[in-house]
């Protein structure tokens, strides 16, 4: 198979201890933001098939590395996942087993935005994220990723990076067009091959968050020309969608979404403060309001439901190294 040349780019030897370093001198940094947001530091912790019980602002522990962008976390292969594109620009992964983290392991690639990463369950993976060509480049695993396919272009042409949803039956991606507009293409055989291109529509100014909460049930979510959080929705695996509503708000960053199960959404974003904050819509309740689940990040907070009551969440932080927080409930 022919590999297009800015793929062959490897990583030299000596990168990951420049990574290393660089996260270790800005590691005191992060740490002086949350002694002086919490008051008492943070506690660190592993949220994947753990019970942190109430949720704190404090609960960070950093996973080291170094970052150029906004990470994502998936969970699949009975495993977390948590992916970035690295001072390299290639896109690098660290999971967690439920009892250690593997450490950082380089995917390739030379991209120019964070991954969005879903699953499709057992141990099927995808990634995507933007190439320097503008296009959306995807790369996927069937065996929890243990193996990885080569970097194969979905096309396009976008300003934002993209995210990613997965069921079963279909991969679909989102991403912002160069006319601000959301746009989407599915893939039906793992991510083989993919749809053509289309609208959504919208005027926006981040990359999208997107989560499937069942089958054939989408969301997507993503930062307005006002600032506020913006979604819709499709009950017919993206045939169709709802009118786009506003979550109201004041964002620094681009939105990312997870659930829980189809009676549950929450949203994260960073606020104009630097916190991440979060808005929790249930069947019962509807949409709780923005509130702040902590500092410090630098980019898009990652989210996922790890289980039926437990959320996983991944920051790039202040050190722009990749931060972790877990807890159960919504």
């Amino acid at each position: 198979m022919k590999v297009t040349p800015w793929l062959k780019r490897l990583l030299p030897v000596g990168v990951v201890g420049a990574v290393l370093a660089y996260s270790l001198a800005f590691h005191s940094v992060l740490n002086y933001q949350l002694v002086a947001s919490c008051g008492y530091g943070y506690a660190g912790g592993y949220g994947y098939g753990s019970g942190y019980g109430a949720l704190t602002t404090c609960s960070w522990e950093s996973l080291g590395g170094g970052f150029l962008s906004d990470l994502d976390v998936s969970v699949g292969g009975g495993k977390l996942h948590v992916y970035g594109q690295g001072l390299d620009h290639a896109i690098w992964t660290n999971s967690w087993s439920g009892t250690t983290w593997s450490g950082w392991g380089t995917l390739g690639g030379f991209l120019t935005s964070g991954p969005g990463a879903a699953s499709q369950g057992t141990g099927k993976l995808t990634i995507v994220a933007r190439g320097n060509d503008n296009a959306v480049w995807s790369r996927s695993s069937t065996d929890g990723g243990a193996t990885w396919s080569g970097w194969t272009s979905v096309g396009g042409l976008f300003k934002s990076g993209p995210d990613l949803v997965g069921w079963t039956a279909q991969l679909t991606v989102f991403a912002e067009g160069l006319d601000t507009a959301l746009w989407m293409s599915s893939s039906t055989d793992g991510g083989v091959t993919w749809s053509a291109w289309t609208s959504l529509g919208g005027l926006f100014s981040s990359s999208p968050g997107a989560v499937s909460p069942s089958a054939g049930q989408i969301n997507v979510v993503a930062r307005g020309l006002d600032n506020a959080i913006w979604t819709a929705s499709s009950i017919d695996a993206g045939v169709t969608w709802s009118t786009w509503t506003s979550l109201g708000g004041l964002f620094k960053s681009g939105p990312d979404i997870g659930s829980q199960g189809s009676g549950e959404l929450t949203v994260v974003a960073e606020g104009l403060d630097g916190s991440v904050w979060k808005d929790t819509w249930t069947t019962a309740g509807g949409w709780s309001g923005w509130v702040s689940v902590g500092c410090c990040t630098a980019d898009s907070p990652g989210i996922v439901a790890s289980s039926a009551t437990t959320y996983d969440m991944v920051i790039r932080g202040l050190d722009n190294a990749a931060w972790h927080k877990g807890w159960q409930g919504n």
